[in-house]
């Protein structure tokens, strides 16, 4: 008996128990008891399986050969999955016999579809799998259960379904990957405006009378031509004397077989855009679900030579590259028997007039039978093309189009290159100056592309070995796989083009290709990222040529004998695309050199001899950078020259520029934090007469200069406190604090320690002063600010106005946190040693001594100042200066209590909230017949009983204004 195969192949293996009886005209029992195979193995198949789908990859087909499923998918790959019986014997086989029976593993089972089934039929699947087991589809048109169990692992499915992947347990549950095939995984196909002969002039002749006609945009032109193998006079008499010895790869037809073709060409958008069309068979179907015969078209991507987007005026005359949905789908040409030419010549005709030529049938485009596009086509019958010309694009200056046979002559001297005007020269032919290079394939078409049934492409021997030439005779190319001429290219090789045209008339044309003086060596080099946060001087990267050296291979001694380094032109481009003159980049010069050298060298930018190029040096100048961006990627392209219109060959390198991000540019010293916190502790330092930082303050004043607080800073960054409320104070930070340059020039920007962009001074805001006028602190004081530092673009030269943009976010911001305070306030009067002062109780009624030596102040951070007026003698006038606490007027002539700190402005005691003291006194320093009597403090009592400890309230006035009271513990000592 006869079988017929599912398109759908059908395995399977019981991996793990029997699937238990079911009712058929056969026990299965045996067999199935028999199967096993390793669970583990199988779950890690559809593992992989599953992966693949994930991936994007479309199932291509599906065999089986023994105990064996293997799957191929559109990429090539192909994965198998092992399925084994004890036998090693495939487990399940599932087929149809000739009159419908359903057969397993070779046995009938008694269900039967359809008798004799059809392609299409079968397509549908007259046998699926559910639930377990094997459902058949009757005449009815209904599926019934054999109750046959499917066996553990099933592939069940169609080009049109896609396929079925499925592991079947013992309790009936199942693992299941759906392997979609291109076909199958379409959800839209929309045909262009336009197919490629719309608007052109056809016409068909029949029965002596003429039709003229031009194609509108739904037409699908159909030809036919008569085949008779005849050999034309541009052979010679050895040459393919017969149809059996044609040099192609296609069979020649039998004489009087019949060729269709068609020069139209079909644009197709089809969804998911990712689904590869090349894969995929298409069929004109009408709608009677017939298909056109013998009309099958293949889709391709096309070849844009510049790999640019489509414009307005190509979207729908041709396809892009893959990936975008686009395809251009063309019919290859079908060779009809003379048996059949009639009946389907009648059927397009029928198709084309319908009884009237108003109302042609319409056809769909239809994928494998799996998707169709709407019923929007119609045919036309033209008289055939006749192959006159042939053509090779993708040269250098355009396509090169020439006669067939018109090159009678075996060196085709009609087309020989004329190196003196540099053109190509032949009879009735225009100069075209097109030449071809190395290492690139080349397609060779017929103009007339529908007239041509083969091609065979060859060359001398000679020519073949020394210039590396190889031909594929199934997409008619030729690849020139090296120049050997070292010292005088270009250079010039013989094509040979034998062609047979669908009328069956063998032609031969010789035509001289011409190489170009490039030099195809695809030197590959990788991302380039440079610093360019370095000095000047260090401000360089280079380019080892030695990557395209070993690119060029065999064809490097060609490259040194050849190129004037004088003549290399560097380009740049922000996007590969679009590139301009490296010359007209501000700020990046490039250089061929043997030697990377610093650019402060005289010999860094010297010309070598060309034995000696080794590198590309890019000198980069921050200072003069315009309008580039920091982290983009730019391609510099350098081109190697022989002369300065003659090119060698090119190398891109991407290039990436970084620089640190603003925060990094900025570095807080960390003695101005205390330990654990951010925030810059900025304590008042100006000090009338004093010096600081350089600078002559002239003035006491509150306002700090930031550059002090930081070792690395970015002097031209852009100051301002930032917004929001301060602290627990209801007022934003520009409510209680203002920024100012000493540079009124610089107003806003950080400015530098050395001044040469001015100060950046923090102070209070005079409408909020942070001291009021009796020294209290207010508003801001001590509170925790944040200012903020932008900059837009990144300069090693601060005073440049040009630099490189930043481009990620934030990487132009950086923010600190700072608060003004008094080193005075913030600190303590403490005992110099000990818990407390000790005093003798004796001594408080003539007023009891506080040395220095007894008392101290403390700063913020414990730098000691002394607590009395002492300032040294010699500095003093001859009076003597008492200042008495209590006292509205001094004792003597007073002018001021002086300290040793000179932020010190008045130390002020007072007696304890006890009363116990009845007076303190401060006691200036000074000069006693020529001695100097120190500085004391004196306290006052009377009547104390017992030893006690006081507080001794002190109040501080530092030279800001800040008053602070401090209480010092201080031990009477009483004598009985």
């Amino acid at each position: 008996m006869r079988k017929k195969y599912l398109s759908a192949l059908l395995f399977g293996a019981l991996l793990f128990a029997s699937a238990g009886t079911f009712t058929s005209c056969k026990d299965y029992d045996d067999d199935i008891n028999g199967l096993r195979t390793d669970i583990t193995d199988l779950q890690s198949a559809i593992s992989t399986l599953q992966s693949a789908v994930e991936n994007g990859r479309y199932v291509s087909g599906v065999a089986g050969t023994g105990n064996q499923i293997t799957f191929t998918f559109t990429d090539g790959t192909t994965q198998t999955v092992t399925v084994e019986t004890e036998s090693g014997d495939p487990a399940q086989t599932v087929t149809i016999g000739e009159d419908g029976e359903v057969i397993i593993n070779g046995e009938g089972t008694g269900y039967y579809t359809t008798t004799a089934p059809t392609e299409a039929e079968v397509e549908v699947g007259l046998v699926k799998q559910q639930e377990g087991t094997w459902w058949v589809l009757g005449e009815d048109g209904e599926y019934t259960n054999t109750n046959i169990p499917v066996s553990g692992v099933t592939v069940s499915g169609s080009e049109a379904e896609g396929y079925t992947f499925t592991i079947y347990a013992a309790d009936g549950t199942s693992q299941v990957v759906e392997l979609p095939t291109a076909a199958s995984s379409i959800t839209e196909m929309t045909l262009g405006d336009n197919v490629s002969t719309q608007g052109n002039s056809f016409s068909y002749t029949e029965s002596g009378s003429t039709t003229n006609f031009t194609a509108s945009a739904t037409d699908f032109l159909i030809s036919r031509q008569e085949f008779v193998f005849t050999r034309a006079t541009s052979l010679a008499n050895d040459e393919v004397t017969s149809a059996s010895a044609w040099m192609g790869n296609k069979e020649i037809p039998s004489d009087h077989s019949w060729i269709y073709a068609s020069p139209t060409e079909v644009d197709l958008r089809m969804d998911p855009v990712d689904v590869p069309a090349n894969n995929i068979q298409f069929y004109l179907t009408n709608t009677k679900n017939e298909n056109l015969q013998p009309v099958v078209l293949t889709a391709r991507a096309s070849q844009d030579s510049n790999n640019a987007p489509m414009g307005s005026q190509e979207i729908n005359s041709r396809a892009a590259v893959t990936g975008n949905g686009l395809w251009t789908l063309s019919m290859a040409n079908q060779v009809v028997s003379n048996s059949d030419n009639t009946n389907y010549w009648n059927e397009i005709e029928d198709a084309e007039t319908n009884g009237s030529s108003a109302n042609p049938y319409v056809y769909a485009l239809n994928a494998n039978h799996a998707f169709r596009s709407k019923y929007e086509l119609t045919t036309k019958r033209i008289n055939p093309e006749q192959l006159t010309q042939l053509q090779i694009p993708g040269g250098e200056g355009g396509t090169f189009t020439f006669n067939i046979a018109q090159s009678l002559d075996i060196r085709g001297d009609f087309y020989k290159s004329d190196y003196a005007n540099g053109s190509f020269v032949g009879t009735g032919m225009t100069d075209q100056n097109i030449t071809y290079r190395t290492g690139r394939t080349y397609t060779v078409e017929g103009v007339e592309a529908s007239a041509l049934y083969d091609m065979y492409l060859t060359a001398d021997a000679s020519d073949t070995e020394v210039y590396g030439l190889t031909f594929d005779q199934d997409a008619h190319t030729f690849t020139i796989g090296r120049n050997p001429d070292v010292s005088s290219i270009p250079a010039e090789f013989d094509l040979i083009i034998y062609t047979v045209a669908n009328n069956g008339t063998v032609e031969k044309t010789t035509v001289t290709i011409v190489l170009n003086t490039q030099i195809d060596a695809e030197a590959e080099y990788g991302l380039h990222e440079h610093n360019v946060n370095v000095a000047d001087n260090n401000n360089y990267f280079d380019i080892d040529l030695a990557t395209m050296k070993t690119s060029l291979g065999d064809n490097l001694n060609q490259w040194l004998q050849n190129v004037d380094l004088n003549q290399t032109e560097f380009e740049w481009s922000a996007d590969d695309d679009t590139y301009v003159q490296l010359s007209t980049i501000s700020g990046i010069t490039a250089h061929v050199v043997s030697e990377v050298l610093p650019k402060n060298n005289p010999n860094h930018a010297v010309l070598p001899d060309r034995n000696n190029a080794n590198f590309i040096q890019v000198d980069v100048d921050n200072s003069a950078i315009n309008g580039l961006d920091l982290d983009h990627t730019y391609y510099i392209k350098v081109t190697f020259k022989r002369t300065a219109s003659e090119e060698l060959n090119s190398i891109t390198v991407p290039v990436e520029f970084h620089a640190p991000a603003l925060s990094d540019l900025f570095t807080i010293k960390e003695g101005y934090q205390e330990e654990g916190s951010e925030v810059i502790n900025a304590y008042f330092y100006q000090i009338n007469g004093e010096v600081a930082d350089g600078i002559d303050f002239g003035t006491t004043s509150t306002q700090v200069y930031l550059d002090r607080y930081f070792s690395e800073y970015v002097p031209l960054a852009d100051i301002s406190v930032a917004s929001g409320n301060v602290g627990e104070t209801g007022m934003t930070g520009t409510d209680l604090f203002v920024l100012n340059n000493t540079d009124t020039s610089r107003s806003g920007k950080f400015g530098d320690a050395n001044g040469t962009y001015g100060h950046m001074t923090f102070n209070f805001n005079t409408a909020h002063p942070g001291i009021d006028a009796n020294g209290n602190t207010q508003n801001g004081y001590g509170e925790t600010v944040t200012i903020n530092a932008t900059k837009d673009y990144f300069n090693t030269v601060e005073g440049a106005a040009a630099g490189w943009d930043y481009t990620q976010a934030g990487d132009n911001e950086y923010s600190f946190q700072i608060r003004l305070m008094s080193p005075i306030a913030e600190g303590s009067v403490v005992p110099a040693t000990g818990s407390a002062i000790a005093i003798d109780g004796n001594d408080l009624a003539a007023g009891a001594s506080i040395t220095s030596d007894m008392i101290e102040g403390r700063t913020y951070n414990n730098v000691r100042y002394s607590i009395v007026p002492d300032v040294d003698a010699a500095t003093r006038t001859a009076s003597v200066e008492i200042y008495k606490a209590t006292d509205t007027a001094p004792y003597t002539t007073i002018s001021e209590a002086d300290y040793s700190d000179p932020q010190i402005q008045t130390i002020v005691p007072h007696t304890d909230e006890n009363n116990y003291l009845q007076n303190a006194e401060v006691w200036s320093a000074y000069t006693l017949n020529r001695e100097t009597v120190p500085g004391e403090l004196k306290i006052y009592s009377s009547s104390i009983s017992r030893d006690m400890t006081i507080q001794l309230p002190i109040t501080v006035t530092d030279i800001w204004g800040v008053v602070t009271e401090q209480e010092v513990p201080v031990s009477i000592q009483f004598n009985e």
